[in-house]
Order: structure tokens, then sequence, then C-alpha cells
């Protein structure tokens, strides 16, 4: 049985999972997909059609009526468009936002991440001129009313698309957005930018296919996965950021394990069993051979890692991140599902492949403790027409 297919293509698309549910949206369509069996692409309003804008999940403390997708940035038809627009879960409606300064309209080449203890959206990296090239800009934005922009100083290094990664509830993590850097830093609302004193062995030599997610170990640890899905078959690597004591991890490399046939651990892992020592041997019986470009990633709180888009044959596949194996998902979404997901080696069109096939390394990060720096409006923007914004200071 083939996967369910969207109603729109996924390409260029950027994703957010909540309640079990892969939203999906692109230029053309907001598409949604409940991941359990039965499952059947749907078509929701679209909002305003942007090109360039990624996704943010918001999720306020004690308030899931308010949480929604963000998109955040991109280029709109109409220049009235300031650039972020809100999709409400709850509610299934669209509002477009206007933030106190417009540092969201027309960017392109930036990612976006939301902070939940501060309730506002860290936006890094852009430009607004349609140029591509390196910026260390840094904004945070209010999620609610009046959504006031603040500009931070930057100490990062400026990119091009960078992966921003939750990384706590208060802090967010910086790692690739060019071919030459190795630090990992971290972000939080109060503190800005500060380098985590970790590094990576090699930068990402792929900042623009490379994505990334972080695992937290039951121990303290942390551990930053890495997919490139450019390669077949699809490479994902682990990499231990920070390590069971709390220390940040200096030119991490990928963890090497066997590459084999492995099977499914015989007993089902407890959540306090997740540690360094006993982290799952990774499984790479059903891992992809489908290549994908202009793919989008998206993980829910149980560790499960959506990869959609890119392959028009082949539309998205699964990876279960604290079981480290890939995941059927055919069967997962079908109408007949009687096995335990990522056990069965039954092949599908998402999810296939040798038990021989070999996955290199990517890249990885490190990390460490809370950022602390001085912002100022100059180092946040080029001059421009738009009106002067506050400016964080400490």
């Amino acid at each position: 049985m083939p996967l369910p297919q969207p109603l729109e293509s996924l390409d260029n698309s950027c994703s957010a999972i909540f309640n079990n549910t892969l939203y999906a949206y692109t230029s053309t369509a907001l598409q949604s997909l409940y991941l359990g069996s039965d499952a059947e692409w749907m078509n929701l309003t679209p909002g305003v059609p942007v090109t360039g804008g990624v996704c943010v999940k918001s999720t306020p403390v004690d308030n899931d009526d308010a949480a929604g997708l963000w998109i955040v940035g991109g280029v709109a038809d109409s220049s009235d468009y300031k650039g972020l627009q809100k999709y409400t879960f709850s509610t299934g409606q669209w509002a477009t936002i206007e933030p106190n300064v417009p540092v969201t309209q027309n960017r392109l080449w930036h990612s976006a991440v939301y902070l939940n203890a501060s309730d506002t959206i860290l936006m890094y990296a852009g430009t607004q001129d349609g140029t591509k090239q390196p910026s260390s800009q840094t904004f945070t934005i209010n999620a609610t009313e009046p959504h006031t922009v603040l500009a931070y100083e930057s100490s990062a290094d400026p990119a091009i698309t960078p992966e921003l990664i939750p990384f706590s509830q208060s802090k967010a993590m910086y790692v690739g957005g060019s071919e030459t850097n190795t630090r990992a830093m971290l972000f939080s609302a109060t503190s800005g930018w500060k380098d985590s004193n970790s590094t990576l062995a090699h930068p990402f030599y792929n900042s623009t296919n490379i994505h990334a997610i972080v695992i937290n170990g039951d121990d303290g640890s942390k551990n930053l996965y890495t997919f490139d899905m450019t390669k077949s078959p699809n490479q994902v690597n682990r990499t231990i950021i920070v390590d069971a004591e709390g220390n940040p991890v200096q030119n991490a490399v990928p963890v090497v394990e066997e590459r084999g046939t492995k099977t499914a651990p015989t007993k089902m892992l407890r959540r306090d069993d997740l540690t360094v020592q006993n982290w799952p041997t990774y499984n790479d019986t059903l891992v992809p051979s489908s290549t994908r470009s202009a793919y989008s990633i998206a993980r829910d709180q149980s560790g499960l890692v959506v990869i959609s888009g890119g392959n028009e044959n082949d539309v998205l596949c699964m990876f279960r991140a604290r079981k480290n194996t890939w995941v059927n998902a055919t069967q997962m979404l079908s109408r007949a599902q009687t096995n335990q997901l990522g056990t069965t080696s039954i092949p599908t069109t998402s999810s296939i492949l040798s038990s021989t096939a070999s996955s290199a390394p990517t890249n990885t990060a490190q990390i460490s403790s809370e950022p602390a720096s001085t912002t100022t409006a100059a180092a946040a923007a080029k001059a421009s027409s738009d009106p002067p914004f506050p400016v964080k200071r400490y």
C-alpha cells in the first residue's frame, strides 16, 4: 500500500508537528496529515502565500488554545504584507501579524525558533533585499500583542539559512549556516548570544541540505542528530554535544557504531534507560534509499522525526530518534497497522534498504552554559528606511 499522497507538492515546504499531526506549509497550500492509521492528507485554509518563509511552532505555557504555526519572513505579492502570520491550531484560523518594526518583511535565507520561557520568536540571519549573503542579524519578536521587536548584538558567526534548534525551554542552539562554522552557539532572550565553548570536529559540509535536531538523554546528555537526505542511502548521525555530567564536548564527532543488520531492542526502553551508555544502536534496516532536495524536517516531543518533500515519488519518511531507528511509514499510516513500528522489514516507498547500507558521518556540535551579551541596533540591521527599534541592554 503506498503512502498517503498530498494534494499539493511538498517541495520547498516547511513543517511542524502538533498533537500527532504533521502540518506542511508551501506558497500554494497548508496541508495536514494525522500521523496514525487511516491517515489522509487534508487541505486547510492556506493563509497568505509567501515563498522563503520558515515554519515556527509556538506552544505557550498552559495555553494549548493559543498554540500555532507561524510563517516567519518570506516574500509575498503584496507590498503591505509585513512577513509574519500565524495559524492557530485550535481554531483553524489565520491571523496576519504586524510587528512594531517590519524586520520580517521580505526576509529570506534566515531561520527562526520559538522560545517557550519568554514566549518569543528568535529570528537569526537573512536579508531583506533579496540577496543571498551571510548575516548575523538577530531579533526576538513577542508572540503576543503588541509583538514588540528587540534587536540583539551577535557574537555568532554570520550565516545563510542556519540551523536554529530548541535547546531548552529558554534557549536555542545555532549550528551550521556555513561550510566553515564549527561553533555551537546558545541564545536566550534574557542573555542574548553566548559561545558555548563547544566546537564541531568538522563543519557542516552542505549547510543547505543538512538538517538537525537535539534529543535529550535521561542522564542530562544532549545528542545532536544530523540528517543528509541527498545521499543514498540517507545518512543520519548522532553526536554527543553535552555529556552525562553536563560538560560540553570539544571537537565533537559522530558516534561510530557497527553497521549491518540490527534487531530491535528485546524490551521497550523506559525513558530513564536513555543514556549515553545505553543509547540504542543505530538501526539501518529501513533506511530510505530515496534522495531528497528542498525537504523539510519536523519532530514531536517523543522524538519522532518526519522528513517530507523533496521527492514526488516518496513524499515522506520517519525516524524515531530515541530508538535510533527508521520507521516503516507506510505501515504506520495505513489501515492495517499491526506490527510494532520500526521493527518490520517490509519494504516501502519511504523505508527501504539493505542491512548492509552504511551511513557516513555528517557533522556535529557541542554546547554549554547560559548566554550573555549586549545588544545594539547597529549590529542588528543595515541602514534602511525602517523605523528605529528597541535595543535589548543588560
